[in-house]
């Protein structure tokens, strides 16, 4: 059994960020037909500028959330080939398909910790959209953004961890 705990170096566990990156990968693998391209560079300096954010909270075992961010341009590309349709940037249903993007990504990670006997549950997504968002979360939060770069650009993701007894975002299934 793993366990993963943050503490107060603001670090999140290598084994997480590893489960994510892998279930990133096997995502865009089954849904778009390619493996991203990981960048182990100078993570933290980029940025989503304008773009669509989709963040999952997770609760049970380890208490985290993660954030999926698109540029404006990889939004639409990715929407097109996930739909099979184009869809206006604007349109509503952007942050929908975001979303459900987001969910699926999520219940890989779900499955993944699981099969390493760590329990969590997913929320439903929050979808923000917007140039350069993040969530403002206190101060010591452990996190880690991780890198890849796609055909139709590059996907952020972002882990940000909780201490223990601290929670923050939405609760399973709300």
């Amino acid at each position: 059994m793993v366990t993963f705990e943050f503490t107060n170096e603001a670090t999140i566990p290598e084994e997480l960020a590893s489960c994510v990156k892998v279930s990133v990968s096997s995502v865009f693998h089954k849904s778009f037909g390619y493996f991203p391209s990981f960048q182990d560079d100078d993570e933290e300096t980029q940025k989503v500028g304008e773009g669509v954010v989709g963040i999952i909270s997770y609760f049970g075992d380890i208490t985290w959330l993660m954030m999926l961010g698109f540029p404006k341009d990889c939004a639409t590309g990715l929407v097109a080939k996930f739909t099979g349709f184009e869809l206006d940037y604007d349109s509503p249903d952007m942050g929908d398909v975001v979303g459900e993007m987001a969910n699926i990504l999520a219940g890989d990670v779900v499955s993944r910790l699981r099969d390493g006997c760590i329990k969590v549950a997913m929320s439903l997504p929050t979808l923000i959209k917007g140039t350069d968002v993040e969530p403002l979360l206190p101060r010591g939060f452990p996190s880690k953004k991780l890198i890849f770069t796609v055909p139709e650009g590059i996907v952020m993701v972002k882990i940000v961890g909780a201490k223990p007894v601290t929670s923050y975002g939405r609760a399973p299934g709300s």
